[in-house]
């Protein structure tokens, strides 16, 4: 799966997410029907940075790996393994001046941690003094961290968090933007019961706007009429002051039971909403009301999708989102006043041994000229793509990753300062 810089993030095929350090899963389109682009002063907020990156991060295990990217060609050099443990999920600040990164496998006894890395000019990373961060939980002790969304303004950074049972759990972190340190929020929502053995944590993504938080959840508190857990869309607002978390009314929008949402990307402009569905091989639509947050489903809104739904991606333009389908990569068009989407063009990976299929994880670089893919080997593929149809088109085989790292499960794009 995968995001962007802002704090979409990039997607990882199964239940990883990658989130990517500049513009990703959040583009947009729209205007005019009732309930499709509600103006205000929650309104759509800025176009995200279109700057070039010059690296880009794969976490995974057991090491953070570093790739620089050329400028001109966006293909990237054999890679540099980083002293630094990997991570199942990553987010960086735009400006990229830090890099958050959950402690995979640490089981911290006091609950999760969380390393923040300031990003040198060369693209090295420092360990920002007091790392790791701590949510202090004793549910939550001696769970990996989950996925994470960074506001627009870097100022929180918000948490899914798993358990061992259905149960999962929305907080986060207030962020000085000035050194990179997290300060734990209050905020501690969770969903599902306290039982069962399968995770119904998913992934997160902010607004442009940053007034709201919406989480995949793959259990609420609400059963279907055979006693399972329904699945559904969890929405928040954001104190402005605090940065807590508030639910909306209305919340959590329902999808059915063991249904597998994820994923949640955004347009730039904050209409339209859309989740993967992966046990319905569905694509869910939303509009967004830009003053409240609430969602309203579009009409026809379950556009279908290839067997292995793995993950969403948004165009920078807003103009096309890329669904992962395991080996292949389906892009959709949106359309700027209704956010229909329109399967127009599908890439498929070669498979077999150095070949860019299977895709775990993907994302799409702020410019919108290249989408990056990762292999089943954790090696990097370079796709391009045409701006105005949205066709992908590889231009670079696999770059392997450093010997011994496994399956890049994150990924993030960043320009050094």
């Amino acid at each position: 799966m995968a995001i962007l810089v802002t704090s979409s993030g990039l997607r990882f095929a199964g239940s990883l997410s990658v989130v990517s350090a500049l513009v990703l899963c959040t583009v947009g389109c729209g205007s005019t029907s009732p309930g499709t682009k509600t103006g205000g002063s929650g309104g759509g907020g800025n176009p995200p940075p279109t700057y070039v990156t010059e690296y880009l991060y794969a976490g995974g295990y057991p090491f953070i790996d570093q790739y620089k990217l050329s400028t001109s060609t966006g293909i990237p050099n054999a890679p540099v393994q980083m002293n630094v443990k990997g991570a199942p999920n990553m987010a960086a600040t735009v400006p990229t001046k830090f890099l958050f990164a959950a402690q995979n496998g640490g089981h911290n006894a006091a609950g999760p941690a969380f390393n923040a890395f300031s990003i040198n000019s060369d693209g090295t990373l420092t360990l920002v003094a007091g790392s790791p961060f701590v949510l202090p939980d004793p549910e939550l002790a001696g769970m990996d961290p989950g996925f994470m969304a960074l506001t627009p303004d870097n100022s929180a950074l918000y948490v899914m968090m798993p358990t061992a049972t259905w149960k999962a759990f929305v907080t986060g972190f207030s962020v000085d933007t000035a050194t990179g340190k997290l300060t734990p929020l209050s905020t501690k929502i969770s969903f599902g019961p306290d039982s069962g053995n399968a995770s119904g944590a998913g992934q997160l993504v902010v607004d442009p706007s940053g007034h709201n938080v919406y989480a995949a959840i793959g259990a609420t508190d609400i059963d279907d009429a055979n006693g399972h857990p329904q699945a559904g869309i969890a929405a928040f607002s954001i104190d402005p002051t605090t940065k807590e978390l508030t639910q909306l009314s209305g919340s959590p929008y329902l999808l059915p039971s063991f249904s597998g949402p994820g994923d949640p990307v955004i347009d730039p402009t904050g209409h339209f909403v859309y989740v993967a569905v992966s046990a319905l091989n569905q694509v869910q639509g939303y509009t967004r009301n830009t003053t409240t947050g609430v969602l309203t489903p579009m009409p026809g809104a379950a556009f279908a999708a290839g067997p292995f739904l793995a993950g969403l991606a948004m165009h920078p333009s807003g103009k096309f989102v890329f669904v992962l389908d395991y080996n292949q990569i389906v892009t959709y068009s949106i359309d700027s006043s209704t956010g229909q989407l329109k399967d127009i063009s599908t890439w498929t990976g070669n498979g077999g041994p150095g070949s860019c299929s299977p895709v775990p994880a993907f994302v799409v670089d702020p410019t919108g000229t290249y989408l990056y893919a990762s292999n089943a080997a954790s090696a990097i593929c370079v796709l391009q793509v045409d701006q105005t149809s949205g066709a992908l088109k590889l231009i670079n085989g696999a770059v392997p990753a450093p010997n011994g790292d496994g399956l890049a499960s994150s990924m993030v794009l960043v320009k050094a300062q």
